[in-house]
């Protein structure tokens, strides 16, 4: 099989295609079959917040404080790319959440100066683990609609709703 060279337009269009349409090639779906465990997520959450603040918003450094996280478990090769990815996606579509002023998830959290770290309770971290993934403008999210109606059901079935 012959390799494109890097000048080629065939070879501009994938590329372009993997940059800019990265969820659309089956990310997604991976992050979504990776299962997860809440207390990792809460484990990575507390990983970014222990960050120094001007590197929670470094892609590079947070992947460094998740990869260190993983150092730990017994995981490697794709598991735990899968892992990494799938901590990341879903911490920052819980940010999203939080960054479109969804009024429901003050019950959930606690409040906090820090704009960068997200304080919540172990079942807002267990929906997320749970809770599908959709892709919105190029990003991940959670469905708001669905991701509430979740974490509700989480809380009354723990008695805490």
């Amino acid at each position: 099989m012959k390799v494109p060279s890097t000048e080629s337009r065939d070879f501009r269009d994938k590329t372009r295609t993997c940059l800019l349409g990265g969820l659309t090639l089956g990310i997604l779906d991976e992050v979504n079959e990776t299962r997860i465990d809440a207390s990792l997520l809460v484990e990575a959450n507390a990983a970014h917040a222990a960050l120094p603040e001007k590197d929670r918003q470094d892609g590079t450094a947070t992947a460094l404080a998740f990869s260190r996280l993983l150092d730990n478990k017994p995981v490697s090769g794709k598991e735990r790319r899968a892992l990494l990815r799938a901590i990341q996606f879903r911490l920052e579509a819980l940010a999203r959440l939080e960054m479109h002023g969804h009024s429901q998830l003050g019950a959930w959290t606690l409040p906090s100066t820090d704009k960068d770290a997200i304080y919540g309770s172990e079942l807002l971290f267990e929906a997320a683990a749970q809770e599908p993934l959709v892709e919105i403008n190029d990003e991940a999210h959670f469905n708001s609609e669905s991701f509430f109606s979740r974490l509700l059901a989480l809380s009354e079935a723990k008695g805490s709703a």
